[in-house]
Formats: structure tokens, sequence, C-alpha cells
């Protein structure tokens, strides 16, 4: 995700008076004089990082934003959309559950009961922000594999993407889980006019296109996929089975298992149900 643009702050009282002679260093009318002439030229430094950097897609907020989206094309109203993922209970739905601050991926948005959750939808600066992102590359993008790769690393700011095919017109896009619910959502998201659909993502015509999760650090793979975890160990009490000895069935299990032993294997990926 792109920063900040970088803005070099300049204390020009400090450098004034870094170049008095011996004979001003004390005298306090000059030193107001020096004041009285700084401040202008402090307030215009001000102006023009304020217009360097509360003007990119990171810092902008409001109508700054809107002039953002209307550059690249982006429209901050949705229309006919359906992609709030919403919080509810068990029994609502298409609600979410609870969200897990160690998982972003999982839980749903507390919402408004005077904002919709389909139909055209406003949204916000920090949704907004997305969406502009998306605009901007799909602006300039052949919708190859890596540009795939690189538009989601970019707009949602993931640290992995791996994409699968199948040989034919589908392919396997697994996303790493820090990645929001809002964020999964907009993976599959799509307008649609005069029986044409646009998809949030750059889309290939014909192929079809499949989402998952997986663990960011701990993720299960077979050797040869680089950060890849193998399986676990099970624990019964104070042992650990590994799969490197041959038990004769003389322990018993009537206790059951203790559970994994920690740190050790990865853990699946998951196919996103939206």
């Amino acid at each position: 995700m792109a920063g900040i643009i970088p803005f070099e702050i300049k204390n020009y009282l400090e450098d004034l008076k870094s170049k008095e002679t011996y004979a001003f260093e004390d005298a306090p009318v000059f030193n107001k004089f020096l004041e009285l002439l700084c401040g202008p030229a402090e307030e215009l430094q001000e102006v023009f990082r304020q217009l360097i950097q509360d003007r990119s897609i990171d810092t902008a907020y409001g109508v700054q934003l809107d002039i953002i989206g209307d550059i690249v094309g982006q429209p901050r109203e949705l229309l006919n959309a359906d992609l709030i993922p919403y919080f509810g209970f068990v029994g609502y739905p298409e609600a979410k559950g609870y969200g897990s601050v160690n998982n972003p991926s999982i839980g749903g948005f507390y919402w408004d009961i005077t904002q919709p959750l389909a139909g055209n939808i406003l949204l916000n600066d920090e949704q907004y922000r997305i969406f502009i992102r998306a605009k901007i590359l799909k602006n300039i993008t052949r919708a190859t594999p890596e540009d795939v790769i690189s538009f989601i690393k970019f707009v949602f700011d993931v640290n992995k993407v791996q994409i699968t095919l199948d040989g034919g017109a589908e392919a396997l896009i697994m996303v790493s889980d820090d990645i929001s619910q809002f964020e999964l959502v907009l993976l599959r998201h799509f307008t649609e006019k005069n029986g044409f659909r646009s998809y949030f993502i750059p889309k290939t015509l014909g192929v079809g296109y499949l989402f998952g999760t997986f663990e960011n650090e701990r993720f299960f793979s077979f050797l040869g996929v680089p950060g890849g975890k193998g399986y676990g160990n099970l624990i019964a009490g104070e042992l650990t089975y590994d799969g490197s000895a041959i038990h004769d069935g003389s322990i018993d299990y009537s206790g059951g298992f203790g559970g994994l032993e920690p740190g050790v294997g990865g853990r699946y990926a998951s196919i996103i149900e939206l």
C-alpha cells in the first residue's frame, strides 16, 4: 500500500537565528523581527504540506476523497449493491458473527439502522479508499495471473496470494487471512449493467474464480511450498505420537488425546463461502 508522500518541514526561524552575528544573539527586538518575518513562510509551508500529503488516497477524507474518486472514475455511491457483511445472531439470514482481534477475516459489521445493507450504498471513507485503489489498477490491468496477484496485494494490503489453475476454465485464488471480512466480500463483488458483469477484481473473460483463505504464518502444505508447515502431532498424556514409532497397543487411550502439540504442523486452508 502506498505510504504518505514525504515532505520536509523546515524551521525557518532556527535557520535564520543560526546565521545571526554575535551582536544580535541577545537582541529581543531583532529576534522578534525574525519571528514576524518567518511566520507567513511557516504558514505557507503548512499549506504546501497539506496539498502534498493530505490529498493522497491514504490521507484524504470527505470531499477531498470524492475528488480523487472523480479523477479515476470511481463514484462513492454504489448502485444496487449487496456487499455489507453485517453482524447478527443465529437465525438472521446472511448474518455474520463476532469478530476476532487475531483474525480480521471473520465477523460482521455493526450497522446503523438508518443505513441500507443493500440497494444504493454510500461508502464510508475507509471503504471508498479500497474502491479507488481498485479502480486505479483496473484502468491499466491486463488481468494476467501476475496482475491479479499484484491487484489483491495492493488493494487489500495482504501478505500472500496464490493462484492455482486446474487446467480448465477455473482458477483457485488463495489469500492469507490478514484480509478483512468486508474485503472478502469484495473478492466476489460485481456490478451488472445491460447484462454485462463488471467484477471488482480483474477477471479474464471465460475464466471462473474460486476463492479461499489460509493462515498466514501456519498454513499446511506438502514438501516444496515455501513457508508451508507439515502435519501436526497428537498428544496423549505426557507422550507425543509423531508417527516415528510403532506401538504394540499397550498404551491406554481411554483418557483420550490431549490435543495437538503446540506450534507443530500447519492449518488447512478453507474455501470462502459468501
